[in-house]
């Protein structure tokens, strides 16, 4: 058969197969949402701990990622594969297709809260980063100041 004219079964399998990509995908999202706020919490904490997992969690995150990026082109070729098929009978799989909408409409919602979490603890970092460099510039100057008195003390003791 030509990928035109796809027998009903088959796009009931392959409504069934984009149903369980979409699954896997909204699995590995939240994985994703749960890093993003473990990082969170290392990052709120005040004596940063946890931060010995940072290089594993951002590994993770990074495996996930290309999980999810996989997911996208197998979900994204099965549907070109049967698209002229799906819109001329989508009515006669009605319940997979109510399953696909609620699915896509989930996985949004993840991809949007990790968008959030990611943009707010990136702008926290962006502000705890000039916070700890304003401290730093602090500190050495005061260092830098006592350290000139101390000189000058002794070079004027010595005369």
């Amino acid at each position: 058969m030509s990928a035109l004219n796809i027998n009903p079964n088959e796009l009931g399998t392959k409504l069934s197969i984009l149903l369980d990509v979409l699954n896997k995908k909204k699995f590995a999202l939240a994985c994703i949402l749960g890093i993003c706020e473990n990082l969170e919490e290392i990052f709120l904490s005040e004596l940063g701990q946890g931060s010995e997992f940072l290089p594993e969690m951002g590994q993770e995150k990074q495996n996930l990622i290309e999980q999810v990026l996989e997911m996208d082109d197998v979900f994204q070729n099965v549907f070109d594969g049967i698209v002229a098929d799906f819109q001329a009978n989508h009515a006669n799989h009605k319940e997979k297709v109510t399953a696909l909408q609620e699915a896509i409409n989930e996985v949004l919602e993840l991809d949007i809260k990790i968008r959030a979490k990611e943009t707010h603890l990136r702008e926290r970092m962006l502000q705890g980063s000039a916070a700890n460099l304003k401290k730093q510039a602090s500190v050495t100057a005061t260092h830098t100041n006592k350290s000139y008195i101390l000189e000058q003390y002794k070079n004027s003791s010595k005369k």
